[in-house]
């Protein structure tokens, strides 16, 4: 398949996450309705954006073993930590938003610049 396909199916993955976790952050804590929906869009789109990440990688022949590869790994692990500060409130809103836009914009910048490179 071609590359560019899992790039957009990637982005797409991302603009669930943000999504999800932006819907959380603005929506009522004491209505679990509302909030199981964004969790179950947190979710899928967590995998979403790993599978075509590890497709893209495959495609592109990058080593697995590249530092910002592995730096990727565990900011989607922090952003999938997320749910539970912003299920539980553990942080205040402005904080929580911060933190998810500092996580999101590294991530960006180490897959455009992808900095130490194998």
């Amino acid at each position: 398949m071609n590359p560019l396909i899992y790039k957009v199916i990637h982005i797409a993955g991302i603009l669930g996450l943000f999504t999800a976790m932006g819907s959380m952050l603005a929506s009522d804590r004491k209505k679990p309705v509302m909030m199981s929906k964004y969790m179950i869009l947190h979710g899928i789109s967590l995998f979403v954006i790993l599978v075509s990440g590890i497709c893209m990688q495959d495609k592109y022949d990058i080593d697995i073993r590249s530092g910002w590869i592995i730096a990727k790994f565990f900011i989607w692990f922090l952003l999938g930590g997320m749910l539970a500060v912003l299920k539980r409130g553990l942080v205040s809103a402005t904080v929580a938003w911060i933190i998810i836009i500092g996580l999101g914009s590294t991530a960006a910048y180490l897959a455009i610049f992808k900095p130490f490179s194998i």
